[in-house]
């Protein structure tokens, strides 16, 4: 029986129809396997994080100390967040009217996090400082009642 073009169509959307219904039970099965093995579902959940999980993990063992051990969910939530700290400062770059973004809109959207520790910095020294007035406001305090120490009695007395 020679092939001809109506056959051969036939044929590739025969075999197109038999590749969606697998498609669709494979999809099922995964999805029955998510919900009762949360190990796979995890590894499913990794797939999709915003950076590779050896970079992140690598960064953070450089500021831990040697043999401290990072769990998998830190090493996830990590990725996590920095893939919304990554969105939150280039949606900032983009409300800007520009073609382009420039090495000082970046500055601008990721300004008020590098600030903050200079905020926490100077909300200390601050503290600092109104403790020593404090501490200058009762020394002086003492000395006024030591200096003008006088009794009701003593005033009573005069007159």
């Amino acid at each position: 029986m020679p092939l001809n073009f109506d056959s051969l169509t036939i044929i590739l959307l025969y075999f197109n129809a038999l590749l969606q219904n697998f498609r669709g039970e494979f999809m099922a099965k995964a999805e029955k396997t998510k919900k009762k093995n949360p190990v796979e579902a995890e590894k499913a959940e990794e797939e999709k994080l915003p950076f590779p999980r050896a970079t992140v993990t690598n960064m953070i063992r450089q500021y831990l100390d040697p043999g401290k051990q990072i769990k998998g969910r830190v090493k996830v939530e990590m990725n996590k967040w920095l893939g919304h700290m990554v969105e939150k400062i280039s949606k900032e770059m983009n409300s800007y009217p520009y073609t382009y973004v420039d090495y000082s809109m970046f500055q601008d959207a990721v300004d008020k996090y590098t600030k903050l520790e200079e905020i926490a910095e100077e909300r200390d020294r601050i503290l600092k400082y109104l403790a020593k007035i404090k501490s200058d406001c009762e020394f002086l305090e003492k000395e006024v009642e030591k200096k003008f120490d006088v009794d009701e009695d003593d005033m009573g007395e005069e007159e």
